[in-house]
Order: structure tokens, then sequence, then C-alpha cells
């Protein structure tokens, strides 16, 4: 655990009081970029506010920067997205920065406002999106605008097109469905389609990949388990859906919890099945503690060298450190990289 872990939680206690502070202070720097959305607008930035401080409590407490850039850098695009120049952006963060003073010991004070900084300018790599830069990236171009169109017929026939032809299912998993969802989170995030729009492509996404289950559990066994779920408060299943997946071609019996598992379930599932790997999925950062306890929870039952525990999801892939930092085995930025890893882990 990171050595903020105090400053964290006191920037934590504190949440309410900076969020109410800094939307006051706002609202006063820019009246006419904030006025004309009126009190729909006002809601809006209160909630960017918060989350801007769950970002910055949970980079603190696990001492990652790279979590709190990934949140200015989305912050950056959703700000441009919604007519404000940078020059908000900057104005809305200084006035974050600035309050923290009133409600902080002045050196943890110090620490945050340091901390912050170092957030604010840190750089992330972004994926080079669907096209000709990505293997098979015109035919996930393809899938991804028939199911943003509603056409999960034309979807389909687009996938098992590629099987037919004898594409690898890896490959369709990799290049096709996990490149769409990537660019449907891009899309989300950015504003550019509606919560319903995600929630169909990812349902059909999910509907696709069953049809796919008689190929996947149909290959000879290697003796050993896994199980693989998200932590409570966790509704993004399809990432470790996927993963279990590669493990199930990989030869492993596969045990798949879905979303928002209870932690005594897991264990109770890992001793079921004896399974010597957990693999946990989260994709939000403020279910980070989430995963902690259920880490914890697991070390309590096992012994380490008993049951091997791999993590993923988005704040393990801006943040490569976390895992270590949280009290993982590793972790690992896809499907094929997690069943590598695992090689390695579990002799």
């Amino acid at each position: 655990m990171g050595s903020n872990q105090h400053v964290a939680d006191q920037l934590e206690e504190s949440r309410g009081l900076v969020v109410d502070a800094t939307l006051e202070v706002v609202f006063q720097v820019a009246p006419d970029a904030w006025g004309r959305f009126g009190e729909a607008g006002k809601v809006t930035c209160r909630k960017l506010m918060d989350e801007h401080l769950g970002y910055l409590v949970q980079g603190l407490r696990y001492d990652s920067p790279q979590l709190f850039a990934a949140y200015v850098n989305w912050l950056t695009e959703m700000f441009t997205d919604m007519g404000f120049s940078r020059d908000h952006l900057s104005r809305t963060l200084h006035a974050f920065r600035s309050l923290l003073g009133t409600v902080l010991p002045p050196e943890s004070a110090g620490i945050v406002d340091d901390f912050a900084k170092t957030g604010e300018v840190a750089t992330l790599t972004k994926g080079p999106g669907l096209g000709h830069a990505v293997p098979l990236g015109e035919d996930a171009a393809l899938y991804l605008d028939a199911l943003l169109a509603g056409d999960r017929a034309t979807a389909t026939a687009q996938v098992m097109g590629l099987v037919d032809g004898g594409m690898p299912i890896k490959s369709i998993y990799l290049d096709v469905f996990q490149a769409s969802q990537l660019e449907l989170g891009r899309l989300w995030l950015s504003g550019g389609i509606s919560v319903a729009q995600e929630h169909f492509c990812t349902a059909a996404t999910q509907a696709i990949i069953s049809l796919l289950y008689p190929s996947i559990f149909s290959g000879p066994r290697n003796g050993k388990s896994m199980v693989a779920t998200s932590v409570g408060g966790e509704f993004h299943e399809l990432g470790v859906r996927m993963v279990a997946d590669f493990f199930e071609l990989d030869g492993w019996s596969t045990y798949y919890l879905g979303a928002d598992c209870p932690p005594p379930s897991i264990v109770t599932a890992l001793r079921e099945r004896k399974a010597c790997l957990l693999c946990l999925s989260a994709t939000m950062v403020s279910n980070l503690p989430g995963v902690a306890a259920v880490i914890q929870l697991v070390r309590s039952a096992f012994p380490a060298s008993e049951v091997r525990i791999m993590v993923g999801g988005g704040p393990f892939n801006v943040a490569p450190g976390l895992w270590d930092s949280i009290g993982a085995d590793g972790s690992a930025c896809d499907a094929a990289a997690a069943v590598e890893e695992a090689s390695s882990l579990v002799q």
C-alpha cells in the first residue's frame, strides 16, 4: 500500500466539503460558460468534481499518478465536447487544488497538490482505433458499425463469416470483439453514443460469443482450474468473460461467476473447484477498494502458493504497477497476455 494512504483517507473524509466549495468557485470564475447549462449544468459539474476527487483519492491510495492522469485525459475530451476551452479546464483544476488547504492540514494539502499536478501532466498511450492500422481492423469496424445501427444479424454474419473462413477464434476475440469494445468505450466516454447504444452493443457481443462456445469448450483439458469474476459493484463483465474463454481454449477448466459477485462466494467457488488461479476484473477506479478486499479475503483463506491472483481492467492498464500495490500476483492487458502470465504464475 502506498505511503500516501493516510492523506488519501483525510481527503476522502473531506470529500463533500471540497466538492461543494470547488463548485461555488468554478461558477464564479466561469459563470457564462456554466450558466448556459442551467441547473442541469450545476448538477453535472458537481458530479465531475466528485469523480475528480474520487480518482485523486484512489491515485494517492495506490501511489499511482497514472490513475489520475487517465481521468484528466477523459475530462479534457469531455470539456472539449461540451464546448469548453482548455482554459476552463485549467481553471477548474486550479480551483480544486487551491481549496485543499482549507480542509486539509498544510503538509497533507501540499502532498495532494503535488500529486495532482503530477497526474495532470502525465501522458497516456492511446490505442490506434479501428481500421487498417490493426489486425482485422476493417472487420472490426464493419462489426461495430452494424451493432451501432442496431443490426445484430449483420454483426453476427460478419463474425460467422470469419469463423467459416478459418480465422482462429482467439484472433476474433482480440481483433474484433476486444477492439470494437475498446472503441465502443471511447465513444461512450466522449459522448459519441448513448448508454442505451453501449448496452445494446455489449449485450449483442455477449450473445454472439455464445455461438462460438461449442468450439471453445471442445478441446482437451490440462488439469488446471481457475475462477474468473468481477468484484462487487462492478457490472462490466464482458472483458473478464473473454479472459475466461481464453483460458478454456488453453485447456483450463474455467468457472466464470459473472459480475458483482459477493466476496465470500468467490472464496467458496475457489475451494469447491480446487482452483489454483483467480482472475479479478475492475473497470472503474472506484471499485479498486473492492478488489483489494477480495484479495485480502482470499489470502486469509488460502496460502499464496495455493491460489494465485491476477487482476485486470482499465485501471490496471493505465497504471502498470498497480497490481503489485493492490496485493495481486500479476496482471495482463488482454486475454492472451493473461493466459501467458498465468503459465508463469502457476506451475
